[in-house]
């Protein structure tokens, strides 16, 4: 996925920095998506692709 600072700090914004550097450093190499629930409700809110969350932080990292 192409994607520019804005939309790497959107996708990194949902978990923070550090939350994301966390998931990225610790899902399972096989692991290619990762999902989180609304609370206490069973109801997935969103999934995020470990490869776009990775190369997010990259983009992010190289501007600093």
């Amino acid at each position: 996925m192409l994607m520019n600072k804005d939309e790497a700090q959107t996708l990194v914004n949902i978990h923070g920095l550090e939350r994301s550097k966390d998931i990225v450093a610790n899902c399972p190499k096989d692991c290619t998506h990762y999902s989180w629930k609304l609370g206490d409700t069973g109801v997935l809110d969103k999934t995020v692709c470990i490869a776009d969350l990775k190369r997010a932080l990259e983009i992010l990292e190289d501007d600093h």
